[in-house]
């Protein structure tokens, strides 16, 4: 979580718990770009550049024309969400979880 915020990666952050809260195996099946944007009301550039940016931090895989979002181990950053919290109510929570820790003298 710390290198997704001193890379300023938190929007892709809230992408990949947008995905994660919808879908219990969080797997897109035959992912384009065009049907995610459609899943997550994302436009499909956006969609796809944060993609790239989840690949580089490990976070998902591309893999046989489908889109894996891993359970990662270790992940630091608990974020409350429901299958109809928006992208925007996660990345607030997110942002309001950043500002909480940074006041917090023990930042994890």
């Amino acid at each position: 979580i710390r290198s997704a915020i001193s890379e300023k990666n938190l929007k892709p952050l809230a992408l990949f718990y947008k995905v994660k809260s919808m879908y219990y195996h969080s797997i897109i099946y035959n992912y384009t770009p065009n049907k995610l944007a459609k899943l997550t009301g994302l436009h499909h550039k956006t969609v796809k550049r944060y993609v790239q940016c989840l690949q580089n931090m490990g976070l998902i895989e591309h893999r046989d024309g489908n889109l894996h979002f891993r359970k990662v181990k270790g992940l630091k950053l608990w974020v409350e969400t429901r299958p109809y919290t928006s992208y925007e109510g996660i990345l607030q929570r997110i942002y309001f979880i950043y500002l909480i820790n940074q006041l917090s003298p023990t930042f994890p």
